[in-house]
């Protein structure tokens, strides 16, 4: 049943026709998709044609592509539904190529791959599994003949503190996203302070005696 939304918004979806992988993004104009899919299959073409091997595995572990929101991520990955999401606003930037986006591919490729084999993302596990997910992307980017950017992205993602993985840093970040965007739009200022106050009260509940951290 966690799953339930994002199965619906990708049902509702439009549909891009590509053999491999169902790709899909959430309400577009018909000019907006065709720059979001014609992006998107530029990033699968450069994995197939230079990485043709880790591009099977992907077949094999990924089996949906939808656009919509991952704020304050540029993609994620939705293990359920075996799913990886690319975030709108990022794929639309002028600065960010398809070399990037099919960085980013693999990236969240690669958590599919390590759920398949069993590994959980726990707190205590995700700063080395994202490690694990960022190396990927640089032995990927060094086989491009201009990997762009992406070298350099993932090299800074490297870079950062295990601290960065935490819960609480996750929370800060996605609630810094929620007031960046309540500057737009009216529906984010008002589930901000909502969510603003539930953060608090949940790192204000005393632990009882023997219970684990979420």
């Amino acid at each position: 049943m966690t799953n339930l939304p994002m199965r619906l918004t990708f049902f509702l979806s439009r549909k891009h026709a590509r053999g491999d992988f169902e790709i899909r993004m959430f309400y577009p104009g018909k000019t907006e998709s065709a720059v979001a899919f014609s992006k998107i299959d530029q990033a699968l073409n450069l994995i197939s044609t230079f990485d043709p091997r880790r591009y099977q595995q992907i077949k094999d572990d990924v089996k949906k592509i939808l656009v919509f929101s991952a704020e304050p991520a540029a993609a994620q990955w939705i293990g359920g539904l075996r799913m990886c999401v690319l975030d709108k606003e990022y794929l639309f930037r002028a600065d960010i190529s398809p070399t990037e986006i099919a960085a980013s591919i693999v990236h969240e490729a690669t958590h599919a791959h390590l759920e398949r084999l069993g590994m959980e993302y726990t707190e205590e596990a995700r700063s080395r599994i994202e490690r694990i997910c960022t190396e990927s992307q640089i032995a990927f980017a060094k086989r491009l003949p201009e990997p762009g950017r992406s070298l350099e992205i993932a090299e800074w993602q490297l870079s950062l503190p295990e601290s960065y993985w935490t819960n609480d840093e996750i929370q800060n970040r996605g609630l810094e996203a929620l007031a960046d965007l309540g500057k737009t739009s009216r529906q984010a200022r008002f589930f901000y302070p909502i969510l603003k106050w539930l953060v608090a009260r949940r790192r204000s509940k005393p632990k009882r005696i023997g219970e684990l951290p979420e």
